[in-house]
């Protein structure tokens, strides 16, 4: 992740005119990541994923931002996205519940032990 932040979404700072070595974020390089982490963590596209990012992202940047410097290290980055998606969860069937009514048994795992609710999407 530090990889793709660094190479793809921040900017180098500089000392005299010369580059640095220091990498960091400004908003429109947080809003681009975002709206990629919310397209493939939730698989929100266009109006959808733009107004969840819009509504979201100017509370997370102050509160990381709290300088008002227009940047935030790199290495906040990870802080921002998770601030952004929060506790929630992505479960493409892939919760493991047993004890209860309504189990399926899954099509991909014939052991008789493993059963699996379907998802109420």
């Amino acid at each position: 992740m530090m990889n793709s932040l660094i190479s793809r979404y921040s900017v180098e700072g500089n000392s005299d005119g010369v580059p640095n070595g220091n990498f960091y974020l400004d908003l429109p390089g947080a809003s681009a990541v975002a709206n990629e982490v919310v397209g493939t963590h939730f698989g929100f596209t266009g109006e959808k994923r733009t107004k969840y990012v819009q509504d979201r992202l100017p509370a997370i940047w102050a509160n990381i931002d709290v300088n008002k410097d227009g940047k935030i290290p790199a290495n906040k980055g990870p802080v921002l996205l998770r601030m952004l998606v929060g506790d929630s969860e992505l479960a493409n069937g892939l919760q493991l519940q047993v004890g209860e009514e309504n189990m399926v048994q899954s099509s991909s795992d014939m052991r008789m032990d493993k059963k699996f609710r379907p998802n109420p999407v």
